[in-house]
């Protein structure tokens, strides 16, 4: 159900931002585009950790990394996509074991795409569209199928909330085939833990497509659609502008962030990173079929407006700046590593801009928490790491 808003009463505006109630008492949070977040965070430059690397041996030598999760006793969890499986390592980086493996049963994975976390529980998406639950230790607690929504056949999990109900993304019908430029959308919903079946809530734009040829081709580098769950709470945001919509588990519209930013232009160099990243990821292709494929893409006129999404254990949200690569680059989903710092916003849990952080060069970003930030790392040789840094709130 798409809502419409009736902007009622002003509260509590401050000069960064202006907040309207509306009237079904959804937070609605303006900010112009001189404004400024209420603090910008640090990381310390020394990680507190340091797993893999070109010493890495064992259960620590890592390979297309697809998740980190720290947890409240400082234990972590990466889910390694090489040798599709969990590992678990302590506060210190010793390791402690391994779960899962490559397979299609209980405890198998048939190759991980996702995980999530909900509190010290943690989840994989695999390529069957399987949720596997599991607690902090790697105890198995249960499995979801692929979910199901009425007239909609293209599924997948986009998080858990805190009581074990899935989060479910389904693509809808293409409900124009003849304009030469369409917008795809998807409807988000919730499946209880006790049935397969997700219950509808909100439709969400999700990319942008156009007619070449005759044929509808999605557009590289433009606005794409990201979602987060948190606790109670899931967000999404459609990137053709910087807005984040936050509802509550029934659905309900809870708070809308807006930041007038312009994102600009796709630029050349935009375009020529994001082929070379697309060559990058496809080195074992024929040199005249990936050219072919290049010829293929097609890119958007405008910039995206945001990055990722990376869902905070607080509850609070981390917004990316733009980058390129990770405008549907194949293979790692999510843990393109950028060559230079970025800079990520942080939502509070009530829709506020809290904080800007510029985190290092050569880092990813998969989880964080009051007093960390954890993901992915290359050294010099482009060999991969996890890594926690300390996090540092001014």
């Amino acid at each position: 159900m798409l809502r419409s808003l009736f902007f009622l009463s002003v509260c509590a505006t401050t000069a960064a931002a202006q907040q309207i109630t509306d009237s079904a008492g959804a937070r609605i949070i303006r900010y112009p585009g001189s404004a400024q977040a209420k603090a910008h965070w640090m990381v310390d430059p020394k990680p507190l950790v340091t797993i893999g690397g070109s010493n890495g041996q064992g259960p620590s030598e890592l390979a297309g990394v697809l998740g980190v999760v720290r947890l409240s006793n400082g234990n972590i969890v990466i889910a390694d996509g090489g040798s599709t499986e969990l590992r678990i390592f302590g506060p210190d980086g010793k390791f402690i074991r391994t779960v899962g493996r490559k397979g299609t049963g209980p405890g198998e994975f048939d190759g991980i795409l996702l995980t999530f976390r909900t509190g010290d529980t943690v989840a994989v998406h695999d390529r069957q569209t399987r949720l596997q639950v599991y607690t902090g230790d790697g105890t198995f607690l249960r499995q979801y199928a692929r979910p199901t929504m009425p007239q909609r056949s293209v599924n997948s999990w986009q998080g858990l909330l805190a009581d074990g109900s899935g989060v479910v993304q389904a693509i809808d019908p293409l409900a124009d085939s003849v304009s030469e430029h369409t917008t795809s959308t998807a409807t988000l919903g919730v499946r209880a833990p006790d049935n397969n079946e997700a219950r509808g809530f909100t439709h969400i734009p999700v990319f942008e497509r156009v007619k070449k040829n005759g044929t509808s081709v999605g557009l590289f580098l433009g606005a794409v659609s990201r979602t987060a769950v948190m606790g109670e709470r899931l967000c999404s945001g459609y990137s053709l502008r910087w807005e984040v919509q936050c509802f509550d588990r029934n659905g309900k519209l809870i708070s809308r962030t807006v930041r007038a930013v312009d994102p600009g232009p796709v630029t050349a160099a935009d375009i020529a990173e994001f082929k070379k990243g697309y060559s990058d990821a496809n080195k074992t292709m024929p040199p005249d079929r990936l050219q072919t494929q290049l010829s293929m893409l097609f890119f958007a006129e405008q910039r995206s407006a945001f990055g990722r999404f990376v869902p905070s254990a607080t509850g609070e949200l981390w917004i990316g700046e733009f980058f390129a690569l990770e405008s549907f680059i194949p293979g790692r989903r999510g843990t393109v590593v950028p060559s230079r710092p970025t800079t990520w916003s942080v939502l509070a849990s009530d829709g506020t801009w809290s904080a800007d952080v510029t985190l290092p060069a050569k880092f990813s970003l998969l989880d964080a928490g009051r007093d960390y930030v954890a993901g992915i790392t290359l050294d010099e040789n482009d060999v991969e790491s996890v890594v926690v840094y300390r996090l540092r709130r001014s």
